[in-house]
């Protein structure tokens, strides 16, 4: 899906909105090229009247552009790919680290966050 494009979904009394969200893989313009374009996900889900928000960040770093699509946006929960990959290398990172995390959360007022990196906890390389 392209960055902004959303597609719903209904079955009974259950919807699920999910708009593609930009994420930028890389702190550097050549890393993020290297890397390749990637999305995070929103998603609205409604049932019985109730409303919960997830914001799926993926592969990303803080951007402007991650950060506009993002405002006025309020997550009951958010799960942000985390573990500052490569940035302490020359590359700089490629995914997100505690301080770029916390940025989103209080950007999305996130009720809730689950760090998670699929199978490379390996990336987690920042100090307590």
């Amino acid at each position: 899906m392209k960055w902004g494009k959303e597609k719903s979904f209904t079955q009974e009394d259950l919807s699920i909105s999910v708009e593609a969200m930009p994420a930028i893989h890389g702190v550097k313009k050549i890393t993020a090229k290297i890397a390749g374009g990637v999305n995070g996900y929103w998603l609205n889900i409604k049932k019985k009247g109730e409303q919960y928000s997830i914001y799926v960040t993926s592969d990303t770093v803080t951007d402007k552009k991650v950060l506009k699509a993002i405002k006025n946006k309020k997550a009951d929960l958010m799960i942000p790919n985390m573990g500052y990959a490569f940035g302490n290398t020359r590359f700089g990172a490629v995914t997100l680290g505690a301080n770029m995390a916390e940025q989103l959360t209080n950007n999305v007022s996130a009720s809730m966050v689950i760090p998670v990196h699929f199978n490379a906890f390996t990336h987690y390389i920042e100090a307590n």
